[in-house]
């Protein structure tokens, strides 16, 4: 199995592990309330935390460049939309 392959794999398992870790508290929540209102607004604060960091995760991780794409043996630098192939063919 290549590297590639098991980096994929953990990732999508860690992802699938949280994600399932999930409705258990905002379940919990909900009992306790009686609505999602509490459940939403955690969700909104957790999104408003996330926006602003977004920008700074790229200096954080090394100011790595998206990996390019090769089609029809010409390479499309930085995952093109879909519209710039569709259009030559």
């Amino acid at each position: 199995m290549s590297t590639t392959n098991q980096w994929n794999a953990f990732v999508m398992t860690v992802g699938y592990l949280v994600a399932t870790a999930g409705p258990l508290p905002v379940g919990s929540l909900r009992d306790r309330v009686g609505d999602f209102s509490v459940s939403t607004w955690c969700l909104v604060g957790v999104t408003g935390v996330m926006l602003p960091l977004t920008p700074f995760w790229r200096r954080l991780a090394g100011k790595k460049k998206p990996p390019c794409v090769e089609h029809e043996g010409q390479v499309l630098e930085n995952l093109p939309s879909f519209s710039a192939i569709s259009r030559r063919t």
